[in-house]
């Protein structure tokens, strides 16, 4: 996947870390829920990856935090994790443990957010299939612009 050309002015402090912030996330979000092998159940992994378009050009800040949000349809919140990192990381990686699968294959609902601090920039959701045993490719999850001056 290409990387999105971000403008910079030089010394632009904002578009510098904005930069670096979009690259760490365009190399790949990795969600995994893995086997408990002490728990009881039926687990399985997901693999989700942002995608983004021509709006993070005009993301005033630097994204440095990530919530994720699984969701069982209709409205189950099966787990949600925030974690913060460094804007200069190639690769965001967030582990979910202990996500348990009602049946052997589930639509489970994907929600990443991506903040500046404690700012939403970016949002995104997609229905994602999730199996037992399987390891699947990375979901493209598209990344909407939510943050000041989106409305």
């Amino acid at each position: 996947m290409p990387l999105l050309p971000i403008p910079s002015r030089a010394g632009s402090l904002p578009a510098r870390a904005l930069c670096a912030g979009l690259t760490a996330l365009t190399a790949l979000l990795l969600v995994t829920c893995t086997d408990n092998p002490i728990g009881p159940g039926r687990t399985g992994h997901l693999l989700v990856r942002p995608v983004f378009d021509g709006s993070a050009l005009f993301a005033p800040l630097a994204i440095d935090n990530i919530r994720l949000i699984v969701t069982r349809p209709p409205s189950e919140v099966v787990k949600t994790i925030t974690q913060p990192f460094p804007a200069g990381t190639d690769t965001v990686r967030v582990t979910a443990t202990d996500i348990e699968l009602k049946s052997t294959s589930e639509d489970l609902l994907v929600t990443i957010e991506l903040y500046a601090g404690t700012t939403l920039l970016f949002t995104g959701t997609q229905t994602i299939k999730v199996t037992v045993g399987v390891t699947p490719q990375p979901a493209a999850i598209p990344m909407l612009y939510q943050g000041p001056g989106s409305n």
